[in-house]
Parts: C-alpha cells; structure tokens; sequence
C-alpha cells in the first residue's frame, strides 16, 4: 500500500470522524452482504464500498471467472491486494486508474484490510455453501432413487396386471433420471411392447440404449436435458427392470398358486412370494447330498439360499444375508436373486464377475445401510475341488476327519465399497467331507446358558450329526433344544456331504 499521511496528528478530531465513518461503512458493508448472498453480489459490493469510501473513479475485481469493472479499464492499477481465504488465494481487488493517486491513512489501510477479509471470508463461505448444495443434491438423488425402487417393488408385488407394472417401471425411470423416450418389450410367448415418446419402428432404427432382464428389453433414448444415459443411470434402470422381470415371474406363480382364492392378508402373499423365490426342489446327485433351511424372523425374511444345476457335472449353491429383517430386507433379497438369476441365465458364471456386478447395482441404488453378506460355492462332480467366494458372510465350516477349515476368502460385504475387488479360491472336497454354511441368525441365537451359541456351539452340533443320514433334521433338532427358539433373526442353513 501506499504511505500513510503525515500531516495529521494520531488523536486528531478528523482522525476520529474518519475511524466512525470506517466503522460505519463495515456495518453497511455487513448489512448488505448479508442480504445479497450471491458471488456476484458480494463481489459487486466489496469494489463499489472500496471505491465509495476511498473516493476513486476506477477498479476492478476478479473472482474465479467473474470479473467485475468499474470505470475504464486500466493498463496499471495503482493498488493491487488479493483476497484470501487461510492460504487459497480466492480473487484479487484492483484500485486506482492511471491519473488518480492514493494515499492512504493507517485507519484507510486498516479499512481496505478488513473489507478484503470480510470479502474473502464470505466468498469462501459462498463457495462451501454451493458444494454442500450439490452434495445435498447428489444424496437426495440417491435416497429418491432408493426410495423409489422401494415403492416401485411394493406396487409390483401386489400388481396382477402386466400393463400397470410396465407403466410404473418407466415412470419411475423417467422421474428418477429424467428420460425423455422410453419403451418396454416383452417376449414371452407373444410379444409386447410399451412405449413413450417411441414408435415401434424406433426400436430397430433409433440409436438407443439396450438393457436386458431375461425376456425383457428396456430401450432409453436422450433424457429431457439432450444428453444420453450415463452409466449410473443405466444401473439404476437395470435394477428396476429386474424387479419388473421378478414381478412377471412371481405373478405367475401366484396364479399358479391361488388360482381363484387370495389370501387374506398381503403379508401373507409377500412371504408366499418370498418361499417361492427358493428352491422348491433342490438338485440332487448320487455323489452329493444337499440338505437346506431357513427360518424366518418375521413373517418375510431377508435370507436367502439357491441350489442351480448349472450342467450334469456342476453346480451353484447361493447363501445370502440381507442387512436388516422383514419386507423391505425381503425386497432387497428378492432383487439380488433376480440379479443372480439374470446373469446365470446369460451364462455369466465367473463368481467374481457375478459378485463385482451386484456391487455395483447395489451401491448404485441402495442406501449406504443396505448391504448383503453371501457366499458362492460351485462344484464339480467330476473332481475333488471347491471353489467358492466369500463376500463378508460366515465362513463356512468344511469338515474334513478330525480338521475343520474356514472358508473365510473372498472380499467385502456387497454394497458397501465402490471400489470392492472379489476374488475366488479353491480347496480340496474328498469324499466323506461335510461343508456347512449358515447365516448369523444361527451364531447368534440365545443358548441355554444365556449366551450366543457361536460358532463353538454350532460346531459342537454338527460334530454330534455329521455322520446320520439326515444331517438337516439332527442338527435342526439340537439347534432348537439348545436355543429354546430364541431366535434373534432370519436363520439359512444348508449341508453339502460328498
């Protein structure tokens, strides 16, 4: 800054009028500041309070890409000062043109100081506003979107009519990401198709994105803003057209089911919907023998199990716990199984790719409490290996004669990291072996003694029934003697004997 000046003395009658007029001016500077909070409108007002109390014709200030003049524009202002915020540097204030001339008082540096701290303060309070906001909005997005799989999932389970459902599917897809043209087709026997904003003949000549659910197409074109699908966007609709397909295949079933009758209550068809989402049959091999249960805390649960016969030779066997209990840990499940089911049918059967894959879906469309513990065992009846994936479940136990092994490798709970790797390992699987696998419902239910029965329990249980012909029905009847049904949550259990 320039000097200060001489001629006047420090307790001076002007110097004190001076001092006032400062502290005046910084109210009137607050005053409206506080009532203009936008960059623009701050920045404006810092340069013209600047100029107005040291009486110059000319200046300038620049934040980020604003930039605002007042006068002419300068080759050299005779006052540079920058505004900064800690050690950023936000914007910068240029004052006095070329034929003007500054010379300021010690209360003139002292007002020129603060103005530019108050100014870079609330700049930077500006800025931290704008990125909360967008935060905000990106997690508002997220919670809609949740809440809207939500939504969508209790309308379709009780829904009979296949219009309707396929209505619902692209209104929310519409709502949610803001898709402008949108169709459904339906292959299953006959074909139909739902479209928005779509002819028929669109769906072979438009360059529009394709996503599949078994017999299902959904096809999104351009979204209201002109752009096309991200990839966010296209997990979340995948999501709601896997719902859509499990809705079309529960329907089915219930038909099949009721027929004429409906049941009295809808919890009821939620948790004859949910049984149905099970194997009814599990496969069996003069090699193998497979036993599984599971009991529900409520009256829906949010375990699941599946036993897929893959070929003659191989198989997949699925254990799954969803975070949290009754149906909305139930709609999760149901979205997961249809996920899975999806992609075996598409021949996906890398389990660290089938694991990665509903990372990402669940990630993209759940809240951040909402996650899923599994394992992935696959077998091959022609050889003495095991390979599986463990994804933040209970190991399960492989006993092996007098050895107990902990099949613990894998990766993280599904849905919890964005950035989860999987990874698959592979153990010896003889004759005579015996694998367990069970959901904590069962580690965590109350013993006689008043504790957890843990791991330690349930392996003393299995000890005593691992060599009777039904392993389920001996270690179902310990179970329960020993937890006097104190079940705390959803318990899956499922026994493989080789």
């Amino acid at each position: 800054m320039a000097g200060t000046s001489a001629n006047l003395p420090e307790n001076s009658e002007f110097n004190r009028f001076s001092l006032e007029l400062d502290i005046n001016t910084i109210r009137e500077f607050i005053l409206n500041t506080k009532e203009n909070l936008s960059l623009k409108s701050i920045a404006n007002i810092t340069i013209l309070t600047l100029m107005g109390r040291l009486k110059l014709k000319n200046g300038m200030i620049k934040v980020g890409e604003l930039s605002i003049l007042k006068g002419k524009p300068q080759k050299k202002y005779l006052l540079v000062r920058k505004l900064v915020f800690g050690r950023k540097g936000i914007g910068e204030v240029y004052l006095g043109g070329e034929r003007e001339s500054i010379n300021f008082t010690k209360n003139e540096s002292l007002f020129v100081e603060t103005i530019c701290n108050l100014s870079a303060l609330l700049l930077k309070n500006i800025e931290n506003i704008k990125k909360l906001k967008d935060s905000n909005r990106k997690l508002n997005r997220k919670i809609l979107q949740f809440e809207s799989i939500f939504e969508l999932s209790m309308e379709m389970l009780f829904s009979s009519s296949v219009e309707k459902a396929a209505g619902l599917c692209m209104n929310i897809i519409i709502g949610s990401l803001g898709i402008k043209e949108i169709a459904i087709e339906i292959n299953d026997g006959e074909r139909q198709v739902f479209l928005k904003n779509l002819k028929k003949g669109d769906l072979l000549n438009k360059g529009l994105k394709k996503i599949k659910a078994n017999y299902i197409v959904l096809y999104l074109g351009k979204k209201l803003n002109g752009k096309r699908p991200d990839q966010s966007d296209l997990h979340f609709a995948q999501i709601v057209l896997n719902l859509f397909y499990s809705n079309l295949e529960n329907q089915k079933m219930i038909k099949a089911l009721i027929e004429k009758e409906r049941l009295e209550r809808e919890v009821l068809i939620a948790r004859e919907i949910q049984r149905k989402l099970l194997p009814e049959n599990i496969p069996q091999f003069e090699s193998l023998k497979i036993e599984a249960e599971m009991i529900t805390y409520y009256e829906v649960g949010g375990d699941y199990y599946d036993v897929i016969k893959l070929s003659n030779n191989e198989l997949l066997i699925i254990i799954a716990d969803v975070s949290g209990k009754g149906i909305p840990a139930s709609l999760i499940m149901s979205a997961v199984q249809s996920s899975i089911k999806t992609m075996v049918l598409k021949g996906i059967l890398d389990l660290s790719t089938i694991a990665s894959t509903l990372n990402s879906l669940l990630i993209t469309t759940t809240e951040t409490n909402k996650f899923v513990a599994l394992t992935f065992v696959k077998l091959n009846l022609n050889s003495d290996k095991l390979e599986y994936l463990n994804a933040g479940h209970i190991p399960p136990l492989l006993f092996s004669g007098e050895s107990i092994q902990r099949l613990s490798e894998g990766g993280p709970i599904i849905g919890l990291l964005d950035f989860a790797r999987y990874r698959t390992s592979t153990v010896e699987f003889k004759r005579g072996n015996v694998l367990f696998l069970g959901t904590d419902g069962l580690f965590e239910a109350i013993g006689k003694d008043g504790e957890e029965i843990g791991e330690k329990g349930i392996v003393a249980i299995l000890e005593k029934c691992k060599n009777e012909n039904s392993i389920k029905e001996c270690f179902k009847k310990f179970f329960l003697d020993e937890s006097g049904k104190q079940i705390n949550d959803d318990a899956t259990f499922i026994l493989i004997r080789k």
